[in-house]
């Protein structure tokens, strides 16, 4: 029902679940964390949301160097494509499970 809900984000898990279907199409925010795949995949579904973001990939049992350049290179895809923002996992930076 109409104002049940005052926000809604999707982040879909393509990369960990290939094979799955993303079924919710529409909401406020579309985070999709990057590991280097082609956002093109993501075209359709970018015209149901408000906002669209895009996300370094922390890796936790990697080192502070493979993370910062992920990081590194997700902020210059950021800024080669228009309409995605750079945005952070902030939990996993901090620890926090």
């Amino acid at each position: 029902p109409e104002g049940l809900l005052d926000w809604v984000c999707v982040s879909p898990k393509d990369q960990m679940y290939p094979d799955v279907k993303i079924r919710q199409r529409t909401g406020d925010e579309l985070k999709c964390v990057y590991v280097g795949q082609d956002l093109t995949m993501y075209d359709d579904l970018r015209q149901g949301f408000d906002h669209a973001f895009l996300q370094p990939c922390y890796m936790e049992a990697e080192s502070v160097e493979w993370n910062g350049k992920n990081f590194a290179e997700t902020e210059e895809v950021v800024k080669k494509n228009s309409g995605w923002r750079l945005s952070l996992q902030t939990h996993k930076w901090m620890g926090v499970d």
